[in-house]
């Protein structure tokens, strides 16, 4: 595959994921709300910088929602950390291993996460 191709493959997958991730975990926030059962232990107040970060308003989330908003950072700098390790590395097939090894293997454990939690909260 062309270095362009690679890198645009990169780009796309790591896209999908921070979107599935940081838009989703919004509308997830906007829908669940807070339930009386699981306040206050499982709830946290995010941080000055990471509401504006991720534009939230000022106040309690889900802790799972925390982490998977996090998550989505995750995708940009694996993205980042790939693409620069694609361009350093003499073997360009291995480096594409890697990132794809290690995409799904995030995906996998993300999809996992939000089903455990989805179902534990709703």
């Amino acid at each position: 595959m062309g270095h362009r191709n690679v890198i645009l493959m990169f780009a796309t997958m790591s896209f999908m994921g921070y979107y599935g991730s940081n838009p989703a975990v919004k509308r997830v926030i906007a829908d669940i709300g807070i339930k009386e059962r699981h306040y206050p232990k499982d709830y946290i107040m995010p941080g000055r910088k990471f509401r504006k970060i991720f534009k939230l308003q000022k106040k309690k989330i889900p802790k799972w929602t925390y982490f998977e908003l996090c998550l989505s950072i995750v995708y940009i700098v694996h993205f980042l950390v790939m693409s620069l390790l694609y361009f350093v590395a003499i073997d360009k097939d291995l480096v594409e291993a890697i990132y794809m090894f290690s995409y799904v293997i995030l995906m996998t454990t993300n999809s996992i996460y939000i089903m455990i939690s989805v179902f534990r909260y709703r």
